[in-house]
């Protein structure tokens, strides 16, 4: 990404993020008659903490700009259903005003009221989102395919190890990993969530890299090891035991080609082109099965034209956060879940961790078992 483009595209996100607290400020303080500026010193501190965590986690990382980043963190998530909440007023004022009939003069003991009780329902949320986000569950799916023997394919992507992630959710997913005792691990991008210093700091990845299976750990990048520089994160791992796929393939154990694609963001990120789908398929020998993994859950049809039995994508977090869930089902194909195009079979996982707030509110954090038999067995 150019550095102009970098700037523009900051900027918007500053304008945006500014635009939309301003609202949310203004519409609070409709519900505070008293005590605006103990709220207004409170709510602006909350607003500055991630981009102020952010920065000193660049310049000069500490216990504060992780403390900071963490604090940020949790307020873009209460951001996102205060917005909604405020929305909802603001559509009340809009009907109170076409039917003066809707309006209410609220009491200042009202006012304090509704202030509190949405505060308490985003502070219910995000505790329970919070929770959900640090127990990640297993789900298992049989599926059959052109192999000559049964083999245990256990898929997990993105981790986002950061600043705002638990070394013990991330423990939880190592633990259900192996718990499968797979074949084979396969990480499907965004291991980490952006630069990679705060992960060596507190030593967050080391779970990651105590991940065994016979026939190997593999992993492919995902926008965000590029978004945190894409060599220092590729290194990383390469350096800690774990196969990096950088658009290529590599047959397992005579049984089928695991091919791994580089992250579509390689190239807006300054850092090559990668290659497309036929070039990596086409010398293959036709005879063996491919499953493919490709972060981001584009280009399905060059997918199913390419003849590949499976593809495992991320990326999505099928939102995250509800409404949003809505809104990558809008953007993608398949947001999350299984799609069938020919005879090629694709799975989107929601991932096993977070981007941003640490919760999730519209669907548990998951590690995927696949269970692939041969397709001539007559075990359903």
């Amino acid at each position: 990404m150019k550095r102009s483009e970098m700037l523009l595209f900051l900027i918007i996100v500053i304008v945006i993020y500014t635009a939309v607290n301003y609202y949310l400020f203004r519409t609070a303080k409709l519900f505070l008659p008293k005590h605006v500026n103990i709220f207004a010193i409170i709510f602006w501190f909350l607003v500055i903490a991630f981009p102020l965590g952010q920065l000193l986690e660049r310049i000069f990382p500490s216990v504060l700009s992780d403390a900071l980043v963490w604090v940020g963190n949790f307020y873009l998530g209460a951001m996102v259903y205060g917005l909604i909440l405020a929305l909802i007023f603001s559509l009340y004022q809009l009907l109170a005003v076409i039917f003066p009939s809707f309006k209410i003069n609220f009491t200042d003991i009202q006012r304090y009221t509704i202030f509190w009780s949405n505060f308490l329902l985003i502070v219910f949320i995000e505790i329970i989102g919070f929770y959900n986000s640090e127990h990640p569950h297993l789900k298992e799916f049989r599926i059959k395919m052109d192999i000559s023997r049964p083999l245990n394919l256990v898929f997990v992507s993105d981790i986002h190890l950061g600043s705002s992630s638990s070394r013990m959710r991330t423990q939880r997913i190592v633990e259900l990993i192996q718990s499968e005792k797979p074949d084979i691990i396969v990480l499907g991008g965004d291991i980490f969530d952006g630069d990679i210093q705060p992960v060596k700091r507190q030593h967050k990845a080391e779970p990651i890299f105590q991940l065994k299976a016979p026939l190997g750990v593999y992993a492919v990048t995902g926008n965000h090891e590029y978004i945190g520089g894409g060599l220092a994160a590729k290194n990383y791992l390469k350096t800690n035991g774990i196969r990096l796929l950088e658009d290529e393939s590599v047959l397992v154990d005579s049984l089928f080609y695991l091919i791994g694609r580089e992250d579509r963001d390689k190239e807006r990120f300054g850092m090559g082109q990668r290659k497309t789908i036929e070039e990596l398929t086409h010398s293959l020998n036709q005879s063996f099965p491919k499953i493919l993994i490709d972060h981001q859950p584009y280009e399905l049809d060059k997918k199913a034209k390419a003849g590949i039995d499976l593809t495992l994508s991320g990326h999505t977090h099928n939102g995250q956060l509800w409404p949003f869930n809505y809104i990558t089902g809008w953007i993608y194909e398949v947001g999350y879940g299984f799609l069938r195009k020919g005879n090629t079979l694709i799975y989107v996982s929601c991932g096993a961790g977070t981007w941003g707030p640490p919760i999730r509110t519209n669907s548990r954090p998951e590690v995927v078992h696949f269970e692939i038999i041969p397709s001539d067995t007559d075990h359903e």
